[in-house]
């Protein structure tokens, strides 16, 4: 019989608390949407990425409701969240780095694993009437992590209110990674 160490129980108890907390977060965002954690890997935990989102770069995709794409990462800058720069957003010089893929507004998303590329391939999604799209993608380089997609109310989307509405997708982004198969610990890793 295979005994998992009291700290294995700690960890796990962590994680389903930091889950249940964004759970209660999401929820209470009056929203509606998705996450997909099928990408991550096992090195790929709530401690390794939470702290790096914090001032990871947003590649941005589409522009808030009534902006266009330059005002838009006017207001992101003005809210604290790092942006790409205008210069480089064409996807050519990100491929290597560390970043969130935001779209924001429209009815177009990168087909599932096609966000981390300089080219993805685009597919239409419904977007329910009085709702904007709001999807990111956590990219570790090309390679595709988890993603978060949800429709906010119009009425609850303010562009005063952006840098917390960023926040809540890169909470949700930490939710999807919190719940992925990958990161349940695996029997016969070390504990007995």
């Amino acid at each position: 019989m295979t005994r998992i160490p009291h700290h294995a129980y700690v960890w796990t108890g962590k994680r389903m608390q930091i889950a249940s907390m964004m759970a209660i977060a999401v929820s209470a965002t009056a929203c509606q949407g998705t996450i997909h954690d099928r990408w991550a890997q096992e090195s790929d935990s709530v401690a390794v990425w939470s702290p790096r989102l914090e001032h990871m770069l947003i590649d941005l995709h589409g522009s808030i409701p009534g902006e266009d794409a330059d005002r838009t990462r006017e207001e992101l800058l003005a809210s604290d969240i790092s942006v790409v720069p205008a210069n480089l957003a064409d996807g050519s010089a990100m491929g290597s780095v560390q970043r969130i893929v935001l779209y924001i507004g429209g009815n177009t998303l990168p087909m599932n694993t096609a966000y981390c590329q300089a080219a993805p391939t685009l597919r239409s999604v419904e977007i329910p009437k009085g709702r904007i799209m709001l999807a990111a993608a956590l990219c570790d380089g090309p390679r595709l992590v988890v993603t978060a997609r949800q429709e906010l109310r119009a009425s609850s989307f303010w562009k005063v209110n952006i840098g917390h509405t960023i926040n809540e997708i890169k909470n949700r982004l930490i939710f999807a990674l919190s719940m992925s198969p990958s990161q349940i610990p695996k029997e016969g890793t070390g504990y007995s």
